[in-house]
């Protein structure tokens, strides 16, 4: 009989359920500048190259720090949900142990009660599953949200700055190896998202 060692299963996939947003949440490690110098200011003019530091704008970007808590929050009650239900489960299975090898159930009932257990073992494991998969789901649309808003807000701010070229570095890409901080505009975008946020969440 298998049960015992899916509730082994149920442990791993909880810390994989964990991990997951961890490792999603945990902001990259700090980026060292690209920039040269100490300046701020953005003096980059009209048909000039510019870039921004994507991690940066990401993780200090108000709605993608308010998203991930809510995604982490429901993570939280997931990961304690199916323990719950983990926990449950392995009572079962220790009572129907116990009672079978004192001789306390018939075969038939045994094997009628064994059946049982291992539908409920299979729904768990679907259920752990999905739960798995929403996450998973949320996150991807947490990131296609946070994208979109940062590429329309560089697309209207490039209106008025009328920058040729918008490049972008990050921890995985690391398109820029070396910038000066005058043509750097993240501190600028991440100033304007959180702005337009902040209008809209007290509308």
């Amino acid at each position: 009989m298998k049960l015992t060692s899916f509730i082994l299963s149920i442990v791993s996939i909880v810390a994989v359920i964990v991990m997951a947003i961890v490792g999603f949440s945990s902001p990259a490690a700090e980026q060292a500048s690209p920039a040269a110098g100490d300046s701020t200011v953005v003096s980059a003019g009209k048909g000039d190259f510019v870039y921004l530091q994507l991690d940066r704008v990401v993780t200090e970007y108000d709605k993608y720090n308010d998203m991930m808590s809510a995604i982490e929050t429901k993570a939280q009650g997931i990961q304690n949900d199916i323990t719950r239900r983990g926990q449950l489960f392995e009572n079962e299975v220790t009572t129907f142990q116990n009672k079978v090898s004192k001789g306390l159930m018939t075969r038939s009932v045994a094997e009628a009660q064994q059946e049982e257990l291992m539908k409920k073992e299979q729904e768990l494991n679907i259920y752990v599953g999905q739960k798995q998969q929403e996450i998973q789901d949320e996150q991807i649309v947490m990131t296609n949200t946070i994208m979109e808003d940062i590429k329309n807000f560089v697309a209207r701010y490039n209106q008025d700055k009328g920058y040729s070229l918008i490049l972008t570095t990050s921890e995985a890409t690391n398109t820029i190896i070396l910038g000066n901080a005058s043509i750097d505009i993240t501190d600028a975008v991440i100033a304007g998202l959180n702005e337009e946020y902040t209008r809209t969440k007290n509308k």
